[in-house]
């Protein structure tokens, strides 16, 4: 402000000046009262008529105005120094001024140091007030939004449930659609065979129960059958395998689980009947195995074969069951110690009417060939009271082969001893 004045004061004066030095006449007679003498000379040379005087007139006159000028000058420059004289007695008061300002900034900084520490401090404090706060808020706000992202996953997860059932429900229904126009296309392909269908079913309702057997398994290189008997020990499983030249491989093994599909009278073998039905089953599964067709045609004529070889085993495993029943503790069977495998030897006892005593003891050689060929028979009388050689001949004339040939044999004896 100081400073301000100061320089606002030498403009008014610098202006005075200059309105002062625009009036001629009052700096032509300060000049003139300066430089009298060079004026009084001046003015007599210039009322002098001579050349050389009006150039010694020129030569004043310029050195009047150089004097003008330098007196201009030198009043200037002592207004100048007066000024600058002036300034640095205000310059002075300005620096002890400013000392002052600056002592009273100094401190006004350090209030406002420590100001702006405390400030910083308490706004240290609120920040960590105002970001626990913020913290709080915030976990509250990523519970909620944790809790609502879990409804929303239950909610995409049902609509995901929703959507595979429905899928599924789509896929089922196309489908039956595509499972409805295949069965209609079949339909109309079927309808021509219905007629050739159900005369194969009259057909096969009227051979059905005609054999012994019945099919297991079919396909494309595999036929198996099972043949099914009146015990577990005489069910057996046949098998045909084709290869690629056309000729057919037979398998076969005893399977006494097929005894559940029997419908009829199932026996309980007793042990001495059993090992004759083993031994016989055995064989026939053995030559089973070694059977090797040459077309599948001939399958049908081998199954036909099998089928009595199994049936005369069934007869006669009934025949003998029988006999075991009717004579029971005068029954005893056992294997052929100079035969082959199926050849087995049967021994009943016939009692005497009188005393229940052995009245004859009957021996039966049962082979391969049973029952249609005659049998070899040993009869012993060990009391001798029996005519054995009429008993032969009794035997000759009403026990003929075929099946049922030992129980009618059984029979004639038990009559002739009557």
């Amino acid at each position: 402000e100081a400073m301000a004045g100061f320089l606002h004061a030498v403009c008014g004066e610098v202006e005075m000046k200059a309105e002062s030095s625009s009036d001629g006449d009052s700096c032509f007679n300060t000049i003139a009262e300066e430089n009298s003498a060079q004026l009084l000379e001046l003015q007599t040379i210039l009322r002098s008529s001579d050349a050389l005087t009006a150039s010694q007139g020129k030569e004043e006159l310029k050195r009047l105005a150089q004097s003008a000028q330098a007196f201009v000058e030198f009043e200037w420059h002592s207004w100048e120094v007066q000024v600058v004289d002036s300034l640095a007695k205000a310059l002075d008061g300005i620096a002890g001024e400013f000392v002052e300002s600056e002592e009273r900034l100094m401190s006004s900084t350090t209030l406002a140091d420590d100001a702006l520490e405390a400030v910083s401090l308490m706004e240290g404090r609120a920040v960590q007030r105002t970001r626990r706060q913020s913290m709080a808020r915030r976990k509250t706000a990523s519970q909620a939004l944790e809790a609502e992202i879990a409804l929303l996953e239950q909610e995409v997860a049902r609509e995901k449930a929703a959507l595979e059932t429905m899928q599924a429900k789509q896929r089922t229904h196309v489908a039956g659609k595509e499972a409805l126009r295949d069965h209609l296309a079949l339909s109309e392909k079927v309808k021509p065979s219905r007629a050739l269908a159900e005369s194969l079913q009259h057909r096969f309702l009227t051979l059905k129960g005609m054999h012994s057997w019945s099919p297991l398994v079919i396909d494309e290189t595999t036929i198996v059958v099972g043949f099914i008997g009146a015990s577990s020990k005489t069910c057996i499983k046949v098998g045909f395998s084709f290869d690629k030249t056309g000729s057919v491989t037979c398998q076969s093994s005893v399977e006494p689980s097929l005894i559940k599909q029997r419908r009829g009278k199932k026996l309980k073998l007793t042990p001495l009947i059993t090992e004759y039905v083993v031994a016989n089953i055995g064989v026939l599964v053995e030559s089973i195995n070694k059977t090797k067709l040459k077309h599948g045609s001939d399958i049908v004529g081998f199954l036909q074969e099998l089928e009595m070889l199994h049936g005369r085993l069934e007869t006669t495993t009934s025949e003998l069951f029988g006999l075991y029943k009717r004579y029971n503790g005068g029954i005893l069977m056992e294997a052929d110690p100079v035969g082959g495998k199926t050849d087995f030897l049967l021994s009943v006892d016939f009692t005497s009417l009188s005393d229940d005593s052995t009245a004859l003891r009957a021996t039966f050689e049962l082979n391969s060939s049973y029952p249609f060929a005659p049998l070899n028979i040993s009869l012993d009388d060990p009391e001798g009271k029996v005519d054995v050689d009429s008993m032969r001949r009794q035997l000759v004339k009403s026990a003929k082969p075929g099946f049922g040939y030992l129980s009618r044999t059984c029979d004639t004896v038990a009559a002739f001893l009557r």
